[in-house]
């Protein structure tokens, strides 16, 4: 009974492969495509590009030295009209939430600021629109070397 149905297994895997081995890629009916009328554009996006498209707030930082970054960011005309004010959040982790280990929080006619008494060192910061006290929608992940 073994030698059966291990006879017909083998004799079924034989079959599946000669059904299989007929494929080829020479076929008669398939040519390449006509690109003679086709213009390619390529697009290089930054990261902070993707960043806002993907979420609509984009944030850029500068370390001054002595402790202070300056921070802005960009925020679709949409995410403007929802936000009740804006959280900038930093951490010692990539992608800190918050409140994370510092914030600090920005009216929403502003797209400023310069943080000041920081930690010396590498941290992560983040800006959030907030809506109604609560954290909506992050902006791209930073690290910035303090000094």
């Amino acid at each position: 009974m073994q030698k059966t149905i291990l006879f017909g297994s083998i004799a079924i895997l034989f079959l599946l492969g000669a059904a299989c081995s007929s494929t080829s890629n020479n076929d008669v009916n398939s040519k390449p495509a006509d690109n003679s009328n086709t213009t390619i554009s390529t697009t290089t996006a930054t990261n902070e590009q993707t960043n806002q498209n993907q979420t609509g707030i984009t944030l850029t930082a500068e370390a001054t030295g002595n402790q202070t970054v300056k921070l802005n960011w960009q925020v679709t005309d949409e995410l403007k009209k929802q936000a009740t004010a804006y959280a900038l959040i930093q951490g010692n982790d990539s992608n800190p939430t918050y409140p994370g280990r510092y914030w600090y929080e920005r009216g929403p006619a502003h797209f400023d600021f310069e943080w000041t008494n920081l930690p010396i060192g590498k941290s992560h910061i983040r800006a959030c629109v907030m809506v109604n006290s609560i954290c909506t929608v992050y902006s791209n992940d930073l690290e910035v070397d303090i000094k």
